[in-house]
């Protein structure tokens, strides 16, 4: 709880924790450092999928989390081309019905936020 408030998003609580304490340089300051290692993290997960549909054969919740970043970065305009594994894994992800029926949530919410603003 931050002042009676709960931060329940891990980016959310990372970034709460690296502004509070400044001095222990927990996040990079410089953006390019942020890609570099953003980039370096979808190399692996390229590598790893392989051939591949899954990360560990079966639909997993490793799947669900990966989704979840790597759609953040398309939204960010991040240059994903090269991982074309990636954006296949996405595409499968995104064809799901648990999936997509959290898309439809995720959207309603924002279109009922940005009227209640």
């Amino acid at each position: 709880m931050i002042d009676d408030e709960s931060l329940t998003e891990n980016v959310a609580i990372v970034e709460w924790i690296a502004e509070t304490f400044p001095q222990a340089n927990l996040l990079p300051g410089d953006g390019r450092c942020a890609q570099k290692l953003l980039r370096e993290t979808f190399r692996m997960a390229e590598d790893f999928l392989g051939d591949g549909e899954w990360f560990f054969g079966d639909f997993s919740l490793a799947d669900g989390y990966f989704f979840w970043c790597f759609r953040r970065a398309t939204i960010f305009k991040v240059d994903l081309a090269e991982f074309s594994r990636c954006q296949a894994h996405l595409a499968r992800m995104s064809e799901r019905a648990s999936v997509k029926a959290l898309l439809a949530f995720e959207a309603k919410t924002l279109v009922e936020l940005r009227r209640a603003i």
